[in-house]
């Protein structure tokens, strides 16, 4: 049996009803004058999966602590820390370091990396944190995963230009439902 064009017709009816059904082709003459189609004002919820809670940020000053839902932050002290080793900040940049203490206060698990970190500068740049392993401040931070109770704490390394002042840091606790962050004004 030679079928010919049938499969190509059963095709462009397929892809016409589509059409028809979506609305793609529909009179736009109808529609009363003035009118504007509804659109959803809120994202839709989908059932069963958790939904985004808002950011939650804490401002600090060196010497200071924040509690956040999943864990807590202390900021114990920020300078400019010298090239020791072989590592070395890239020319005509520096490091600032910060000596923090972060510890699990929830129920799930917390990973706590340098990559959770980053300073921003009085111009507004930002600057992400170092993988600088050797400086005259001290300990490395070093990533981590946490249960309730447990801490990690080292040196937050920032690399930035010698000439850039006024600085924050912000490290920021990011899971599926939430993002906490706390912010520590450095005095830099």
């Amino acid at each position: 049996m030679n079928l010919g064009f049938r499969p190509y017709v059963l095709l462009g009816c397929a892809f016409s009803m589509v059409l028809a059904v979506s609305g793609c082709c529909k009179d736009k003459t109808q529609d009363t004058p003035g009118e504007t189609p509804a659109v959803a004002s809120e994202t839709p919820v989908i059932p069963g999966l958790p939904t985004k809670k808002p950011v939650s940020v804490k401002t600090i000053k060196i010497g200071e602590s924040a509690e956040m839902s999943e864990f807590k932050l202390e900021a114990k002290e920020a300078k400019e820390c010298k090239a020791k080793g072989y590592s070395r900040p890239k020319k005509d940049h520096k490091w600032v370091g910060v000596d923090v203490l972060i510890e699990a206060t929830g129920t799930k698990e917390l990973l706590v990396n340098q990559l959770s970190a980053k300073v921003t500068d009085s111009e507004g740049v930002v600057h992400n944190a170092s993988y600088a392993t050797q400086s005259s401040c001290g300990e490395h931070f070093k990533s981590a995963r946490l249960n309730n109770g447990e801490k990690a704490k080292g040196w937050l390394i920032f690399e930035v230009p010698k000439a850039a002042k006024g600085f924050t840091m912000t490290y920021t606790e990011r899971s599926y439902t939430e993002s906490d962050a706390v912010k520590v004004e450095l005095g830099l």
